[in-house]
Formats: C-alpha cells, structure tokens, sequence
C-alpha cells in the first residue's frame, strides 16, 4: 500500500540515482545530476533551471555512448532565488532509455561504474 502524496502520482517507481548528465538550451549546453530516474522522468539537480514547458534532450554518458533522451520541463525548485533543480518527463521514451533504467540498480549509480 502507497502513501498519498507524489509517488502516487507516478506511473512508474523513482529510482534513486547519481548519474551526471548535460542538457541544452538554444545554443548552451548545461550539466547536472540526475538524482532519480523512472521511466517517465527525472529530477535534475542543477544551478541552471529551464523554463517549465520547454523541450529539450538530456544526454546520459554511458560506457560506449552517450544517450539522447527528449524531455519536456515539468517543474523547477528554487531556494532564495537560485535553482537547484528540475523534474523532467521523458518524451516518448527510447528503447535504449526504457532498458537503462529497467536494469539500473542503486548501488551502480555513478554512470554504470561498479563500487563494489
């Protein structure tokens, strides 16, 4: 059984993540982390918040490539007028996205680098 609140909310569980990402704006490319991830979306901790409703694609490093994923802005957070972070939904998931993040585990989160 489920709180009521956010996670019910979610078509898919939220996991928990570390994974360093980019993402673009027009011409700019900015960095971030991706603090968690679903299958439909992530939250992105960054300096650099884009507006709500705006498209763009985040780009995950993996071990032999670097993925492209559209996104579309959901919502931002901002702490005494600085971002730091946004909630992003995954725009008609690619295959190679939706099997990255079935076989993601927590204790592999630094870009798929093992720590054990």
């Amino acid at each position: 059984m489920h709180n009521k609140g956010q996670e019910e909310k979610r078509s898919y569980p939220r996991k928990p993540s570390h994974l360093f990402v980019r993402y673009s704006y027009g011409s700019n490319i900015f960095t971030g982390i991706a603090l968690n991830l679903s299958k439909n979306g992530l939250f992105i901790k960054s300096v650099k918040g884009l507006p709500v409703q705006t498209r763009s694609d985040v780009l995950i490093p993996l071990v032999q490539e670097v993925l492209k994923v559209p996104i579309n802005i959901q919502w931002l957070i901002k702490i005494d007028m600085n971002y730091s972070g946004m909630g992003v939904q995954v725009l008609n998931p690619p295959n190679e996205y939706l099997d990255f993040v079935e076989h993601f585990e927590t204790a592999d989160n630094n870009n798929h680098h093992h720590t054990d």
